[in-house]
C-alpha cells in the first residue's frame, strides 16, 4: 500500500478533528464546563506536579493563556500553585481533592453524553469507530514513545 501523502493526510485531519467535535463535543453537559478547562484538568491528573510551562508546551498555548486558565482554577479551589523546591523562579501546580472530585464528576457526565450520542450508530459502525480509534491511539502512542526516546 502507497503511503498517503503528507498533503492529504494534513488536509484529512483538518477536516476531521473539527467533524469530530461538532458531532461529539459540541452540545454536550461539559459544554457547561469550559471545554478547556476540563481537558487542562485531566492533564493535570495524568502528568501531576509540573510547572506551567510544561502545560504550556503540552497545550500549545502561550503562558500567558495558561495563567489566565489557572488562576480561575484557584479561585475554584481545583489547583493549588506552589514553588519549586528545587528552583524557586518555577511554579508547580496540583490538583486539589476538590478538583479531583470535580474532574470525575465531568467526566462521568461527559461519558453519559457521548454514550447517547453514540446510539445513533449501529453495533457495527460502533465497532468500527472503535477499532479505528484503538488503532489511531496505538499508532499515535507509538510515535510519542519514540519522539521521548529521542529527546532523552
Amino acid at each position: 500500500m502507497d503511503p498517503l501523502p503528507e498533503r492529504s493526510l494534513a488536509h484529512h485531519l483538518l477536516l476531521f478533528l473539527p467533524h469530530i467535535f461538532r458531532r461529539f463535543l459540541k452540545e454536550t453537559e461539559g459544554d457547561r464546563v469550559n471545554m478547556q478547562r476540563l481537558f487542562f484538568l485531566a492533564l493535570l491528573s495524568r502528568e501531576p506536579n509540573r510547572s506551567m510551562t510544561f502545560y504550556s508546551d503540552i497545550m500549545a498555548l502561550p503562558k500567558s493563556n495558561i495563567t489566565v486558565l489557572v488562576d480561575r482554577l484557584v479561585k475554584d479551589e481545583y489547583v493549588t500553585r506552589e514553588a519549586d523546591e528545587k528552583d524557586r523562579r518555577l511554579t508547580i501546580l496540583r490538583l486539589t481533592e476538590k478538583g479531583t472530585g470535580f474532574l470525575r464528576a465531568s467526566l462521568a457526565s461527559f461519558e453519559r453524553c457521548l454514550t447517547e450520542k453514540l446510539r445513533d450508530f449501529t453495533p457495527e459502525e460502533q465497532q468500527a469507530l472503535n477499532r479505528d480509534i484503538i488503532e489511531i491511539m496505538d499508532i499515535l502512542n507509538r510515535h510519542s514513545k519514540a519522539q521521548t526516546k529521542q529527546i532523552s
